[in-house]
């Protein structure tokens, strides 16, 4: 069952986690709070998640697996109980732009970035070389989120939306203090450019029954191609840069029994 829902307001001019202020936070009924100005807006899905239910089925989860209450939180770190969190992911991506905008485009994502991160293009370039030689201002352009998915553990997430030029799309892994940094980032240009989302929708990975491990479609034959995936195997995703200099982005989420494809992008040589 795929599982996406709404929280309303988040003030994602805010970096802090803290709730605090004008920032985002949790209201009493579990929703994150704060007014939403542009460019990035608020999750919006089919159904509202409030933190109670969150917690409850966490926890019943847990007496299922034959667990204690009080271990919730250690058996999430173990991804052992649905504790994926797309609001988390878009928090992530607000502290990058604001960053961003308050440092520069190069140093906010040497700073975000995980270790062994890499930026993806006409060859396969670790981040940290890569914003040594080149300038991504312009990737935070008119920077929307439009869709965020979290795995059901929780332990990765991808984020995707569009800048001034096209598409762009970031993986994120999450840390040992439960904060995100992201691992894989790629862009590239669209022909048409989609009407701005009014709402940044979050998406919700299924959980694989225990002891499942989600096979990846094969990968293509004489190409530079890395596979990545969260602990549970709910999320995962491919990147490939082919002889000629295309490179490509591929994702699927586990629901209903199987992975389905939610990001699939190639981008020419030359183009992006």
């Amino acid at each position: 069952m795929k599982r996406s829902f709404r929280c309303m307001g988040v003030n994602l001019s805010s970096p802090s986690p803290s709730g605090k202020g004008s920032g985002w936070g949790l209201s009493p009924r579990g929703e994150l709070s704060g007014k939403a100005p542009p460019p990035t807006p608020p999750l919006k899905g089919r159904g509202e998640e409030t933190l109670s239910l969150r917690l409850g089925i966490a926890i019943l989860t847990t007496l299922a697996l034959g667990l204690a209450p009080e271990s919730l939180m250690a058996a999430s770190h173990r991804g052992l109980t649905p504790l994926g969190n797309p609001s988390a992911l878009v928090a992530a991506e607000s502290a990058l732009a604001h960053l961003a905008g308050a440092r520069g485009a190069n140093a906010a994502l040497a700073e975000t970035a995980d270790d062994g991160a890499e930026i993806l293009g006409p060859t396969r370039a670790p981040a940290r070389a890569w914003l040594k030689n080149h300038d991504a201002a312009s990737w935070f352009d008119n920077r929307q989120p439009g869709t965020v998915w979290a795995s059901c553990d929780g332990t990765v997430g991808v984020s995707e939306g569009v800048w001034t030029g096209g598409w762009f799309a970031m993986v994120w892994k999450r840390q040992k203090k439960l904060d995100f940094k992201w691992a894989l980032a790629d862009v590239g240009p669209l022909a048409v450019m989609p009407p701005a989302p009014d709402w940044v929708s979050g998406k919700l990975a299924d959980c694989p029954p225990r002891g499942t491990r989600p096979a990846m479609p094969d990968a293509p034959a004489d190409a530079d191609s890395r596979d990545g995936r969260s602990d549970d195997g709910s999320l995962v995703w491919r990147s490939t840069v082919l002889p000629g200099g295309t490179h490509r982005l591929q994702v699927w989420v586990w629901q209903d029994g199987a992975l389905h494809g939610v990001i699939d992008r190639a981008t020419p040589a030359g183009a992006g």
